[in-house]
């Protein structure tokens, strides 16, 4: 059952996309640190529909976290194997995880995986909150879906000699009275990886005079670029008081010109040196580029003079988004070792304590890095009198230990002082343990 009602008419709420100008953008920034997301939200939601960069640039490491593999590893003590009882908890917390239920069509909820992703809101937006919706399976107890909760049913504590926490709002109005979250019913996700406060440390926070740049075009832009863009006016006046009837008429109108100038007086225009293209369009770009850096880490720009052609960059690009993808999905692994695990394993055993805690875990998709780590095996198991357990060497390549009597497929047996041969092998469908 759910804590907190999944009512149509909320969705409101936080759809409405306002046109937010100067004024409006200010208040909302200065507001960030009151407690209440749901303008804070609001913004983002309308920066992330109406900029294509952020859209995209979001969506692609969302789709990327998601994608990787994903799996439950049991507990172990270094140098030993896993007993009996920390493997049952793992294949536990696994079929939980995987179990899930098959939804009626339109309804909108988030499987693990969408979940993966979605989590990732928290580094965005400053939080991010799911309600764990458990089911009964005969003896499983299972995360049935996560359904992602709006804004305006969390706030941040306000009041005096208080725990400063994210508080739960169960009727989306009543602030003044927001309580504690449940145990082992919601996924809270926020963003402590910086050096301040999670609604300070939102990604998008530092992008919000960049879209404002972006999306309101020349009267927004135009006053950026005034100094940069358009040219230079040097006015020759005769004295102060001609000189403050010319500083007014040129106040009152928008364009140089409509300006008329008395017998004796000159006007003089200069271009700026360097300032060529459109102005508003090099902003645009500069925007795009703080996005991209921002969400992916890196700038996609098209200059390939200093990288060897647009292949080498495309490559250190890939690259690039690798690393980010990586990181993010260890937040997304940390908050959910943290939160979910132990959430299944209470709600299966009764209890934590004394349990052996498995731990959930991503590989990324196979590139090559397969034939790398079977490379190393073979030259570790050609040392002399080198002896490994082999549900290590099995757990590294991530495939599983054959049963007995099982057909397998063998490498040849290496001598002593020669490496075995497992070029054949490392080309398989093997994911390493990151």
């Amino acid at each position: 059952m759910a804590t907190i009602a999944n009512d149509a008419a909320q969705r409101q709420q936080n759809a409405l996309l306002q046109e937010f100008h100067q004024t409006l953008m200010r208040v909302y920034k200065i507001s960030v640190g009151n407690g209440y997301p749901q303008q804070l939200m609001r913004l983002y939601s309308t920066m992330f529909h109406e900029w294509a960069a952020l859209q995209k640039d979001v969506s692609d490491v969302m789709d990327a976290v998601s994608a990787l593999d994903w799996s439950v590893a049991p507990w172990v003590e270094t140098g030993r194997k896993p007993s009996d009882q920390a493997r049952e908890v793992a294949e536990t917390v696994s079929s939980a995880i995987w179990r899930g239920s098959p939804q009626a069509p339109g309804t909108f909820a988030h499987s693990f995986l969408d979940m993966v992703g979605a989590m990732l809101d928290g580094l965005y937006r400053g939080a991010s909150v799911h309600e764990i919706i458990w089911l009964r399976d005969k003896s499983l107890v299972y995360p049935a879906e996560y359904r992602q909760v709006q804004p305006q049913f969390y706030m941040w504590e306000t009041r005096e000699h208080r725990q400063d926490r994210l508080l739960m709002v169960p009727d989306g109005y009543n602030y003044a009275n927001p309580q504690p979250f449940p145990a082992d019913k919601f996924i809270i996700a926020l963003n402590t990886t910086g050096s301040d406060h999670p609604v300070y440390n939102a990604t998008f926070y530092s992008l919000i005079s960049y879209f404002m740049a972006a999306k309101h075009g020349l009267p927004w832009m135009q006053e950026f670029c005034q100094r940069y863009g358009h040219p230079s006016r040097v006015f020759h006046v005769q004295n102060d008081e001609d000189e403050a009837k010319l500083r007014a008429q040129i106040m009152a109108s928008p364009n140089v010109y409509d300006i008329f100038l008395k017998e004796g007086r000159s006007v003089e225009i200069t271009p700026i040196p360097g300032a060529q293209g459109n102005p508003h369009e090099a902003l645009l770009r500069v925007a795009e580029n703080a996005c991209h850096q921002a969400i992916l880490g890196q700038t996609l720009t098209s200059d390939t003079s200093q990288n060897g052609g647009s292949r080498a960059q495309a490559e250190v690009h890939m690259g690039v988004q690798k690393s980010i993808v990586l990181k993010r999905a260890e937040y997304v692994a940390r908050v959910l070792n943290r939160q979910l695990v132990p959430a299944i394993v209470r709600m299966n055993y009764g209890r934590t304590q004394g349990i052996p805690m498995p731990e959930i875990k991503f590989a990324a998709p196979d590139d090559g890095a397969n034939a790398q780590r079977a490379e190393y095996w073979a030259k570790v198991l050609a040392i002399p009198g080198m002896q490994v357990a082999k549900d290590v060497v099995y757990e590294s390549l991530r495939l599983p230990m054959p049963g007995e009597g099982e057909a397998v497929l063998a490498t040849p047996e290496a001598q002593p002082g020669q490496s075995a041969d497992f070029s054949d092998f490392s080309k398989k469908n093997v994911r390493p343990t990151l």
